[in-house]
């Protein structure tokens, strides 16, 4: 029953995901490359940088996700996004321990 559940939800954030840069590619005009970069880019950010997590929102083999993240450069961008979530974490527990 579990894995419906998490399958599910996968399959949901992966429609949320797609509607989303569906709509900004149509608003800037973006191409198919510009648009798979930008999916795989939300989908980085949903699952905080976790690959394996992202390969399984998008549907895809943890091997076709590297393939794709070094065609894009997108290893700095998750480089870049991790230390965000790392410092807005750590701001969070601060806050927390001062409450």
């Amino acid at each position: 029953m579990k894995e419906n559940t998490e399958s599910m939800n996968t399959e949901s954030m992966n429609e949320t995901l797609l509607l989303t840069v569906l709509d900004k590619a149509m608003e800037l005009n973006m191409t198919v490359e510009d648009l798979e970069k930008e999916y795989i880019r939300s989908a980085l950010v949903k699952c905080r940088g976790k690959k394996s997590e992202t390969a399984q929102v998008l549907g895809l083999g943890i091997k076709q996700l590297y393939n794709k993240m070094e065609r894009y450069d997108l290893d700095k961008f998750r480089r870049r996004m991790l230390s965000c979530f790392k410092a807005i974490d750590k701001r969070n527990a601060r806050t927390k321990n001062q409450s």
